[in-house]
């Protein structure tokens, strides 16, 4: 099996473009580990109105909880996208397991 090494930047965006569902394992400010089933572009719920979350953070949507969360890039520990599972290995390197 080979190992592949990814920039988070160039993962979201082939992710973003995608428009697939992807799953996402996150920790959070309190310490504690959570998982998304989420998605990137979804507008049906917005109520208007401008962004209130840093551009620096992704904003998804996420499928389970039916709601829009924002994320810390550094805080993500691993993402699950097209039958492909990336783990974090340094500040925003992804090795693809």
């Amino acid at each position: 099996m080979k190992i592949v090494a990814e920039h988070l930047d160039n993962l979201m965006h082939k992710i973003v473009t995608s428009h697939q569902i992807f799953g996402i394992v996150y920790q959070k400010k309190s310490g504690e580990i959570t998982k998304f089933n989420a998605r990137f572009g979804v507008h049906k719920f917005l109520k208007g109105g401008k962004r209130t979350v840093p551009n620096s953070m992704y904003v998804i949507y996420d499928n389970n909880r039916k709601g829009y969360r924002a994320l810390e890039p550094s805080n993500i520990m691993q993402i699950t996208y097209n039958k492909s599972r990336y783990v974090r290995s340094s500040d925003y390197e992804f090795l693809q397991l």
